[in-house]
């Protein structure tokens, strides 16, 4: 008898422990006084996306980092930038590296300390769109498990951001299922195709999904999607198409097998009928993820100085899906929460994001959260030094007038927002793995085992 009241008091306490953590993670109502003498440290994930700026490459193909004095100078910049401004004090900061044995061990280290209750207070973190080593493999499962902490009553504060300013459905992207405020979005992409605006054009003002791209109907949407082949005449990069990907609340993909089945079939058929030339004459374009560089891209097309038409590529419920590319957030583990969110207050302005060196060394990584940003006068510093040499000998970017427009009109699609996940490179994969398969008959097979896989990395993450 007695055993029996020790079990149940241990697991009433257990219990009771357990609600007095889940209260604890949800009260975000107040905020702290900011105290500049306080400790604070930033973990700075900047490099895991590749940067000639910052990696060099040769014939074999192997990257070697370069960028690493660049880098320092920059954070010592931003530090003494964030003082000149009555910012934290006693910042202290460490770098994951972008590739090899040094970026997995502390990759290992900082979500140990997270599962201990600790780690950085601060993450500035680059999204690698390509590789699953990302620090967060779901940033959406992490805001729902209130890993970050709520920005919301200290935005109410803040010096520097301007929440109006910012690209209101970017900005959404960074909140939870309960509309909490959990990391700032930096920088974003979404996938377009640019063409020659002399042979398309395309109505944006409207709404347009996958499968009317896929109808063959409409000349510049069927381009557009024609223009996610790759040499060997394969869709590629064409993840964005499905949406939003999984509810990270109920930890579930948002799509059925079924309708993945639909997706890929679709897309299987169309491409066949484009290169069978079934569709009729396609216009060549450009398929771009990120748009900042694209006149750089065209330099090598006879119509690369001419005005252009940015098509997206639509989702299946209509629209565009984005991807937050960067962002800066607050552990939820934090001792000094109100310095930590003035560091992420400082590194989201507007003014910081255009004169920073820190913001410069970023400025490839996709279009900034601004929406006025890139404009003739709000150019981007892109590098100090500029050499005839260099492939992109660039010191600022900006988007000339029309390019703007069409940029603009692109934007304006955008209807739901996600990061990159291992999913994404599972589903991108996939019809490459179809056309070399030997074996045609197994398709609904790879199909099937595709969607088991996204459903288990989902399950792990």
């Amino acid at each position: 008898m007695l055993k029996k009241i020790v079990v149940s008091l241990t697991f009433t306490c257990f219990l009771f422990l357990l609600s007095s953590c889940n209260l604890e993670r949800k009260v975000e109502d107040t905020t702290a006084e900011f105290d500049s003498t306080n400790p604070v440290t930033i973990c700075f994930d900047l490099d895991s996306n590749f940067d000639n700026r910052h990696y060099s490459i040769n014939d074999y193909l192997d990257f070697k980092y370069i960028g690493a004095g660049e880098r320092e100078s920059a954070v010592e910049r931003l530090l003494s930038e964030m003082k000149e401004h009555n910012g934290p004090e006693n910042v202290t900061y460490d770098f994951i590296e972008g590739q090899g044995e040094t970026r997995d061990a502390a990759l290992t280290r900082i979500r140990a300390e997270l599962m201990a209750g600790a780690g950085p207070d601060v993450f500035v973190i680059c999204h690698d769109q390509y590789s699953p080593n990302n620090l967060f493999k779901f940033v959406e499962k992490k805001m729902e498990e209130n890993v970050f902490l709520s920005l919301d009553a200290y935005m109410e504060e803040s010096q520097f951001m301007d929440v109006s300013r910012m690209n209101q459905t970017i900005l959404n992207g960074g909140k939870n299922s309960s509309g909490q405020q959990m990391l700032i979005p930096l920088r974003y992409t979404f996938p377009t195709t640019v063409l020659p605006a002399s042979k398309v054009q395309v109505d944006l003002s409207q709404t347009y999904t996958l499968n009317d791209m896929m109808q063959g109907t409409d000349l510049a949407l069927t381009s557009a999607l024609a223009g996610w082949r790759n040499e060997e005449g394969i869709l590629s990069d064409y993840s964005s198409a499905l949406g939003k990907k999984a509810d990270y609340k109920k930890e579930s993909l948002s799509f059925s097998q079924e309708e993945f089945h639909e997706f890929i079939e679709g897309l299987l058929v169309f491409n066949d009928k484009v290169n069978d030339e079934k569709l009729g004459d396609i216009v060549k374009g450009v398929a771009r993820t990120d748009l900042w560089d694209f006149r750089l891209i065209l330099s090598d097309q006879k119509w690369g100085s001419q005005p252009v038409t940015i098509v997206p590529l639509y989702n299946r419920q209509g629209g565009l899906t984005a991807k937050i590319m960067d962002y800066a957030a607050v552990n939820r583990n934090t001792n000094n929460p109100a310095g930590a969110f003035w560091i992420v207050d400082f590194i989201s302005g507007e003014k910081q994001m255009q004169t920073t060196d820190f913001h410069m060394y970023l400025n490839s990584q996709g279009l900034p959260i601004y929406d006025e940003l890139m404009q003739e006068e709000t150019m981007l510093p892109y590098r100090k030094d500029v050499s005839t040499r260099e492939k992109d000998p660039l010191k600022y970017i900006f988007f000339k007038e029309d390019d703007w427009q069409a940029v603009t009109a692109a934007k304006n699609a955008i209807t739901s927002v996600d990061f990159p996940t291992e999913i994404d490179l599972e589903i991108d994969l996939l019809l490459n793995k179809i056309h070399y398969s030997t074996d045609k008959t197994q398709t609904g097979v790879m199909i099937d085992n595709c969607y088991k896989k996204i459903t288990m990395l989902l399950g792990e993450s």
